[in-house]
């Protein structure tokens, strides 16, 4: 996320000429912790717009396991009013909370997916019960 947006843009449009239909961006966590929103809002809507004029989606990565509560909620905002389709957020049990808050923030203004290298049906259950939209499990 600490690349330059234009370094993003390139990057993207490579992998749409490979094929991809959804994008994401990663959030740049140093421009969060220093209450750069602004500037992520730009980058956000500067994505969304030429992904949406292209037809494709964009999906917006929150490390929210990094972030506080309210700037999860800041972040939460700006994703919306800058047109991202989908938030992606890692899952660490001891993080439910935020998790859980980037859910009722968002409503149904954008899909969830949440991401995690492993789970188990407590894990599921219990992220099921928030209505998140999708898990990513990483096999890595």
């Amino acid at each position: 996320g600490n690349q330059l947006t234009e370094t993003k843009l390139f990057e993207a449009e490579q992998a749409l000429n490979s094929g991809a239909e959804n994008i994401v961006l990663t959030i740049n966590i140093s421009a969060a912790k220093s209450g750069a929103f602004e500037w992520i809002k730009i980058e956000i809507a500067r994505f969304a717009k030429w992904l949406h004029d292209k037809d494709k989606m964009l999906s917006v990565y929150l490390p929210s396991t990094y972030l506080s509560i309210k700037e999860i909620e800041k972040l939460c905002a700006l994703c919306i009013a800058a047109g991202a389709d989908n938030l992606i957020v890692p899952f660490a049990p001891y993080k439910l909370a935020g998790v859980e808050t980037v859910k009722n923030i968002v409503g149904e203004s954008l899909g969830v997916s949440l991401w995690r290298n492993e789970t188990n049906e407590k894990i599921f259950n219990e992220v099921v019960k928030l209505g998140i939209d999708e898990i990513i499990l990483d096999k890595a």
